[in-house]
């Protein structure tokens, strides 16, 4: 091949490729608005929105195609979509009875600042929309993680722990995270009365961490308090657990030296028992021991003694009658008294 056919050959292709990059830039150009559909778009700027399913067990990606290119704009807009109960007929929104306020995007870290409503949903509700949300906007350029905080502090799970910033991967990965985590578990705790001298059985319904032993989940309801009328806090809401595990029947639940001065408002039976009587409620539980500290304290309040597994008292509930024992004699006990 001669210099100049080589030279034409290349300026052929030239041509060609200019003609087709020409032709792919008027496609991008004609669809550049917002679009919503069942699938995911094949173009570069086309990301997946995250729904709830209708049954609230997992969420559901749809393919979306967002009309903005800024960074903070596209937030906005995705969180727009996030909120609309007719984006598909197979789906619910996970921005529901709360709303986002704002949001500020450092170093990567999307915050978005959230109302007190979130937290008035179930745990399984709450774990499935903070997937959705983080699902959806880590796909956008200049953001990585994403943390929620309610009312300026950042959104704490069931044991006092901050969630903090959250990527998808660590969603999925668990560790609370995943919804195949949680389970629904119907508890009885003991809680005080008014007057702090009596416990108050209260049945609770609710979902928790499998991660997390029942035992230790139980212990952190009582911490957590009631959450309606007719019965008050045995524990106070600072306490600090450092241990629960369980082995031959007995439950063993270690607090810190702190314990000991915390403000309580009921007497020293009924802040022990509750926590007694609340995990014998627990199959394959019959004792508790309690420790207090390091070294463990020999008694609390120089009133119940600490050294050895202690088991339920009944008599402390409210209301409890024990029942009447029906005496029965045998054939030969008959024949004695005639």
């Amino acid at each position: 091949m001669s210099i100049p056919d080589y030279i034409q050959k290349r300026t052929e292709y030239a041509g060609c490729l200019l003609l087709i990059l020409t032709i792919l830039a008027g496609l991008l150009a004609g669809c550049s608005s917002g679009t919503a559909g069942e699938t995911s778009s094949s173009r570069p700027d086309s990301m997946q929105l995250y729904f709830l399913n209708q049954d609230g067990t997992t969420i559901i990606a749809k393919g979306y195609t967002p009309a903005a290119e800024d960074r903070d704009d596209r937030i906005r807009e995705c969180l727009e979509q996030l909120k609309r109960e007719d984006f598909s007929s197979d789906t619910v929104p996970p921005v529901r009875n709360y709303s986002v306020t704002g949001f500020g995007v450092t170093k990567h870290r999307l915050a978005l600042d959230i109302t007190e409503g979130f937290r008035e949903q179930d745990v399984i509700t709450q774990t499935l929309e903070r997937a959705a949300l983080i699902s959806t906007l880590c796909q956008i350029n200049g953001v990585e993680s994403v943390g929620f905080f309610v009312n300026g502090a950042e959104l704490r799970d069931g044991r006092d722990q901050a969630y903090g910033y959250m990527t998808p991967d660590q969603f999925a990965k668990g560790s609370g995270t995943n919804i195949q985590d949680y389970e629904k578990a119907a508890i009885r705790l003991y809680f005080a009365n008014e007057a702090g001298t009596m416990l108050v059985p209260v049945t609770r319904t609710d979902f928790y961490n499998t991660n997390v032993p029942l035992e230790q989940y139980v212990v952190e309801q009582l911490i957590q308090g009631p959450r309606g009328e007719g019965s008050y806090a045995s524990l106070p809401g600072t306490s600090k657990l450092t241990g629960v595990t369980s082995r031959d029947g007995i439950c063993y639940v270690s607090f810190d030296a702190s314990f000991l001065t915390e403000n309580f408002t009921a007497s020293p039976e009924v802040v022990i028992y509750s926590i007694v009587n609340t995990l014998t409620e627990l199959n394959g539980i019959s004792k508790v021991q309690i420790s207090i500290g390091d070294p463990p304290e020999p008694a609390f309040k120089d009133t119940i003694a600490l050294g050895m597994p202690l088991e339920r008292n009944l008599d402390l509930i409210e209301g409890y009658t024990a029942p009447e024992t029906a005496e029965t004699q045998t054939p030969a006990e008959e024949k004695k008294t005639r």
